[in-house]
């Protein structure tokens, strides 16, 4: 599998779209150039928690941070936001542990690998 990071953000956002087309339970997230305050002001009419912003020709890059977040300061739903995470991450490494003790899975993605 090839390294994409390197190339910018529009070219590996239409490669994945590509991977993306006809699979269900997976949503393409479009790039919006120009409507960045309408997409905002949509954000927070439907009480989401805010937009990601790249610049379309940077690469994916650790550091320096080549995106940031523009957050919804009305956002309704943060508060036991982290709590929620917390409850869904404890059950699924519980989940995994009892994977192993049942002998049903010998291979257990550790909480920092990626996939």
């Amino acid at each position: 599998m090839a390294d994409l990071r390197s190339i910018p953000l529009l070219e590996r956002k239409r490669r994945l779209q590509r991977l993306l087309k006809g699979r269900a339970g997976l949503l393409y997230a479009a790039h919006v150039e120009r409507r960045g305050t309408q997409l905002f002001e949509a954000i927070c009419s439907k009480d989401l928690e805010g937009i990601v912003c790249r610049h379309k020709l940077a690469p994916y890059v650790e550091k320096p941070a080549t995106w940031f977040k523009v957050l919804n300061p009305d956002y309704t739903q943060k508060l036991g936001h982290r709590e929620m995470f917390d409850k869904f991450r404890d059950q699924a490494s519980a989940r995994e542990m009892v994977e192993v003790a049942s002998g049903a899975s010998i291979c257990v993605r550790d909480r920092n690998d990626t996939l």
